[in-house]
């Protein structure tokens, strides 16, 4: 048999050379240079027995075997349920944005702490600029193209007011049908019809419905208060501060000092991005092969011995970016280990399958890879008696690893000392 390559347990070599295990016929050789009439020698410490077609036999002396803490675990049948990795990308939520606007018609002034830059934090409530508001003029003192213009923006002034109110309406009415759902999603969670999720989902489609309302309420104040003011102007009055409805960081800045800009006009938006969502692509043929509905591990590399960093709740929203042709997308929400997230940030997640397959479970330490890509395991033949099995490896998780059925339930496989008898095998001469 060609031995694979040695073990990378050194102590063990070291010891097999010095001859304290012995290899196959070492006790007839030790009882036949005994002197006549002496006492006969010991079992050895550990004897490698050679078969014609399956792998050597070794046997250990108890106490050897108790010294080198060789456990022995059955192995048992579990449905293995496979997950598939899949690139995520860090989004920001809808409703963590908040876009800052002029108030009035006015010239942009820095505030005395100055103008704010990208990528500042931002805390609520900050005064973000100042507005240098426009005085008005008569109408009769315009000439005839600047009488023309000023009614031009009247009528897109009511124009945009009309259709602010519109989008206001429709989310009031957004607002109204998402907090009957949450009612009757708390009602049904109360009554255990449907599970906790049924109401954090609810909730999120709720949050966000207000977060509309809000935004459509203050672009109609807005929009109305400029209506209530003349269109034309050629001076300024007193500045008029502008301050962040929200803490976060600064994101976008459509300005600069001394511009002069119309109100409602967005100035710089905020984003909070302590909270992300994470976006999973997906092939569109594979919706219905996973399970979209679980919970999924978040990783922040696709190798399979990536240490996870959290998990992700799976959302009903719909996702605020397009997916490639040919895919589709789903949103969770990130319960990461706290690392401050970019978006645009590519992460992983681990998809459980629908199917599960059969297989039989064993400790990850019983799996023995050498240098030539076998996977092998040691299974008890006898007391102290260890024979090495070829094994079909399909999956790891955590401790345990999943192998092919061939390796039947209740098999009696090493937990601990795998590479200890591996190394008894092919290091000290029992080849």
């Amino acid at each position: 048999m060609k031995s694979p390559s040695k073990s990378s347990r050194p102590s063990i070599l070291l010891v097999l050379a010095a001859g304290t295990f012995g290899c196959h016929g070492g006790a007839e050789d030790a009882a036949q240079a005994a002197p006549h009439g002496a006492s006969p020698t010991k079992e050895p410490a550990a004897t490698v027995i050679p078969h014609e077609w399956e792998a050597s036999l070794v046997r250990l002396a108890p106490d050897v075997q108790a010294s080198l803490n060789v456990q022995v675990v059955p192995a048992r049948a579990e449905a293995m349920q496979k997950a598939v990795r899949r690139p995520a990308i860090v989004v920001l939520r809808p409703d963590r944005r908040a876009a800052v606007a002029a108030p009035v018609t006015g010239s942009i002034e820095p505030s005395a702490a100055g103008f704010p830059a990208l990528g500042d934090e931002i805390e609520r409530d900050q005064v973000l600029f100042l507005v240098s508001p426009q005085l008005s003029v008569e109408r009769d003192l315009l000439t005839g193209p600047q009488a023309l213009d000023v009614d031009l923006k009247e009528l897109d002034l009511r124009l945009r007011l009309e259709e602010a109110n519109g989008l206001r309406e429709t989310a009031r009415t957004a607002l109204v049908a998402a907090d009957r759902e949450l009612d009757r999603a708390r009602a049904l969670v109360e009554a255990n019809i449907v599970g906790s999720r049924r109401l954090d989902d609810a909730r999120t489609i709720r949050d966000l419905a207000a977060v509309d309302v809000e935004t459509a309420e203050r672009r109609v104040g807005q929009l109305e208060a400029e209506e209530a003011r003349p269109t034309t102007s050629v001076d300024a009055a007193e500045p008029m501060e502008v301050r962040a409805p929200i803490a976060g960081r600064l994101d976008g800045l459509t300005v600069r000092p001394g511009q002069v800009v119309p109100a409602g006009q967005e100035v710089l938006a905020i984003v909070d991005d302590t909270h992300p969502w994470l976006m999973v692509q997906l092939y569109a043929s594979e919706p219905s092969s996973v399970d979209l509905s679980a919970d999924v591990a978040v990783y922040g590399g696709v190798a399979s011995d990536e240490p996870s960093i959290g998990s992700a709740t799976p959302l009903v929203t719909p996702s605020p970016l397009a997916p490639p042709v040919g895919m589709v997308s789903r949103l969770y929400r990130l319960d990461a280990d706290g690392t401050p997230r970019a978006p645009g940030e590519r992460l992983f997640v681990d998809l459980p399958t629908k199917a599960a397959q059969n297989a039989t479970v064993i400790p990850w330490s019983s799996l023995i890879f050498d240098a030539h890509g076998g996977i092998w395991v040691y299974e008890e033949k006898g007391p102290h008696e260890f024979r090495r099995r070829a094994i079909r490896f399909l999956e790891r998780n955590g401790d345990l690893a999943w192998v092919s059925e061939e390796l039947g339930a209740g098999t009696p496989v090493v937990a601990t000392g795998a590479y200890e008898l591996f190394a008894i095998e092919f290091g000290g001469g029992g080849h």
